[in-house]
């Protein structure tokens, strides 16, 4: 099952006030006051291969890579 533009756009921008998200990539700034379509279609245009690997991350156990020390 694909993941949901939410969950993409929230590893791949920051929301920098209500509405208007940051590309976590190219710091270019995007309006979308109620969908993702925007967001997604950023990613598509100038970053193709993120939308793949947000979905990689997310699916791995250890998403974040963190190294736990005993």
């Amino acid at each position: 099952m694909p993941l949901s533009n939410r969950a993409i756009c929230a590893i791949l921008f920051q929301e920098e006030t209500p509405g208007k998200f940051v590309c976590s990539s190219c710091s270019r700034t995007y309006r979308s006051a109620q969908g993702f379509t925007n967001l997604i279609n950023h990613l598509r245009r100038f970053h193709p291969s993120n939308e793949e690997e947000a979905e990689t991350a997310l699916r791995e156990t250890n998403a974040l890579r963190l190294h736990i020390v005993d």
